[in-house]
């Protein structure tokens, strides 16, 4: 069964479950890089998949929610290899009232442009440049 079949289906069944499962998404994205370089005469083409992202969430009231993402980096994870499996974000968020919130567990802290901004698709080209990736601490 391809890929959006299953997800129709999960989504079908969560809307038939009722209100409970109705609350809960599932989401994602994914980051796939070419590089095609040529340099010292050699040719370098390496395509890597660089970031597969599941994100899950549930809304249990109007007031509390709760939020996660597991991320699998350069899809392989052995010893020695470069991949890494990590849970980035994981954290419930309580309303404390119209303008205040609570927010426990592992989430990114809003410091800095870089670490709300580090997407792929807030970067120009295809990896963080040196800066971004080196200097100033980030995700």
């Amino acid at each position: 069964m391809p890929l959006y079949k299953k997800i129709f289906a999960i989504s079908l069944l969560a809307s038939l479950a009722g209100p409970a499962l109705a609350e809960t998404t599932i989401g994602g994205y994914g980051e796939l890089q070419y590089n095609n370089l040529e340099a010292n005469g050699t040719d370098q083409k390496q395509i890597d998949f660089h970031r597969f992202v599941l994100e899950f969430g549930h809304d249990f009231n109007d007031h509390i929610r709760f939020f996660s993402e597991v991320e699998l980096e350069h899809a392989l994870v052995e010893t020695g290899a470069p991949g890494a499996v990590e849970l980035e974000q994981a954290y419930i968020q309580i309303d404390l009232d119209d303008t205040s919130s609570l927010t426990t567990g592992v989430f990114l802290l809003p410091i800095g442009i870089i670490n709300e901004t580090h997407e792929p698709t807030t970067y120009y080209g295809v990896e963080r440049n040196p800066v971004e990736h080196d200097i100033i601490p980030a995700t």
